[in-house]
């Protein structure tokens, strides 16, 4: 699993620090994108980052859901080290309110971009927190737009922690959110296109509710699946937006000098129309459908357009990633993570790195091709992911050696984690394991 991907970084030029836009869509499966093998849902701008730039095939979150996987992603820790293993849901007896979000320990991204120089923004979904001294305000961000809590109506105003609010300016009426958070990127890149900037635009869509325009509606009415005609609807206003957004970038001569990423934040709710092919697996599960999302990675001059890198990467590596480019440094025991500039370029040293998860008692860690999954119901699984990438065939029986090892890995990593601050209602450990034992659509619909 060793991209063979020599010189692919280019030299960096002397030049201001670049700008860092980081996108992220909420809910959408591994194979809903152009550029991860959709055949019948259209991404021509999101692709553009993967053309222009490099496809992590192997590219991975650092939980199977929204709460933990953006905690682990701003950090650029395994988000269990820190007591965030759980999604953010209701009050739970016996666990402290005050310590229910982003542990306040933690340094964000954010943070240490402000260090840098940078301005830094955060449109949408934050879920991290809706205490004050979690609010992304105080969590390394100048300016924030959106919601606290993880998902909201796409059309109408709402409250609570789903309800719009803003440190900077009135929010406008609701037209539809997807839409609103492309206006609201484009402002802020306007605003700060003389300074150094990273904007993490953290969208909602494919999220539930599920909800898409008339118009873009009208453009997938002929699959047969409800959901998947909305959930493809909303990835195209998704789609739209992420292309102005590169014109404008290139409009106002930015496009040289800012690094962008998309990806997803976790793998995609099957139950709700995302496709996950050929991956096992959805949200809330530690298989390939629950960790592996689309990732891609676009700076012109640095990252050579067309680049594959099949060498595994991870969210949480995109903190060291960001900071280093900024010219500043993470301190090696305040992250789990690594330059993904340097993973492009040098693959070989990261092909075996060992890769973490846990969620609701079940975890897994994958190490060069093989991947252990580790249960609490039945025997742990081991998987080829370069043979077996739907992980069907357990060769547990037959590589004893290696079970015990890998086993003995997840048990030495667990020793250094924290006790979760706070967890989610129990009807979500039977609900998410008993999706171990669906059947998943594996292959891509043609169009």
């Amino acid at each position: 699993m060793i991209s063979a991907l020599a010189a692919v970084v280019l030299p960096a030029p002397i030049a201001k620090k670049p700008n860092i836009v980081l996108i992220f869509s909420d809910d959408a499966g591994y194979a809903d994108f152009g550029f991860s093998g959709s055949l019948e849902i259209k991404t021509p701008n999101i692709d553009r980052i993967a053309n222009e730039g490099v496809n992590f095939t192997d590219g991975y979150v650092s939980a199977p859901v929204c709460s933990p996987s953006r905690a682990g992603l701003l950090t650029g820790k395994n988000p269990q080290r820190f007591g965030h293993e759980y999604n953010i849901g209701t009050k739970m007896p016996g666990y402290d309110p005050r310590y229910r979000g982003l542990n306040i320990k933690e340094k964000t991204i954010g943070d240490r971009l402000q260090e840098q120089g940078y301005v830094t923004g955060l449109l949408g979904k934050w879920h991290l927190g809706e205490e004050e001294q979690f609010h992304p305000q105080n969590r390394g961000f100048d300016e924030f737009y959106g919601l606290l809590g993880g998902s909201r109506d796409f059309f109408k105003p709402q409250t609570g922690s789903r309800k719009l609010i803003s440190n900077f300016k009135d929010p406008e009426p609701v037209t539809y959110f997807t839409d609103d958070l492309g206006r609201e990127s484009l402002e802020f890149i306007t605003r700060h296109k003389d300074e150094p900037f990273f904007l993490f635009l953290s969208h909602t869509a494919p999220h539930t509710p599920l909800q898409a325009k008339p118009e873009d509606l009208e453009l997938y009415k002929y699959l047969p699946n409800a959901r998947r005609q909305i959930l493809a609807s909303m990835l195209h206003a998704l789609d739209v937006q992420t292309g102005l957004l590169l014109d404008h970038l290139k409009a106002l001569e930015l496009e040289e000098n800012t690094l962008v990423v998309f990806m997803n934040d976790n793998g995609g709710q099957y139950d709700w129309g995302a496709l996950n092919a050929p991956y096992r697996g959805m949200k809330g599960t530690v298989l390939e459908g629950g960790v592996r999302v689309p990732f891609a990675m676009r700076w012109p001059g640095r990252i050579e357009p067309g680049t594959t890198c099949s060498t595994p990467v991870v969210a949480h590596d995109l903190a060291q990633t960001f900071v280093t480019a900024a010219g500043g440094a993470v301190p090696e025991n305040e992250t789990d993570g690594v330059d993904i500039l340097d993973v492009i370029q040098n693959p070989a040293p990261y092909a075996d790195r060992s890769l973490f998860w846990r969620f609701q008692g079940q975890a897994a860690v994958r190490k060069a091709q093989w991947k252990l999954v580790r249960f609490t119901d039945r025997p742990a699984q081991l998987y080829d992911l370069s043979a077996d990438p739907s992980e069907l065939n357990d060769l547990a029986s037959l590589r004893p050696e290696r079970v015990r090892a890998m086993m003995k890995e997840i048990g030495n990593w667990e020793l250094d984690l924290a006790h979760p601050l706070f967890v989610t209602e129990p009807i979500w450990k039977k609900v998410n394991l008993s999706h171990y034992d669906r059947e998943y659509q594996l292959t891509q619909p043609k169009k």
